[in-house]
């Protein structure tokens, strides 16, 4: 996913602090991903479901809809 108007390490910090889902940089896999961001999909779908739906609220507070 792409990072809005804010760089990745900051956007994946609120991200595991408010979402409380796993998500690394895009930095760490490399320069030209800065702003991108990975979150991690392994687990059950009921979970991914149940944490997608925190990630929306998260970008939403991010992006001020």
């Amino acid at each position: 996913m792409r990072a809005p108007n804010i760089e990745s390490p900051d956007f994946v910090k609120r991200f595991i602090e408010k979402a409380k889902v796993a998500a690394m940089s895009g930095t760490a896999f490399s320069m030209r991903e800065e702003k991108h961001a990975r979150i991690s999909c392994a687990n059950s779908m009921e979970k991914i479901s149940e944490a997608m739906d925190r990630v929306q609220r998260v970008v939403r507070q991010i992006m001020k809809f």
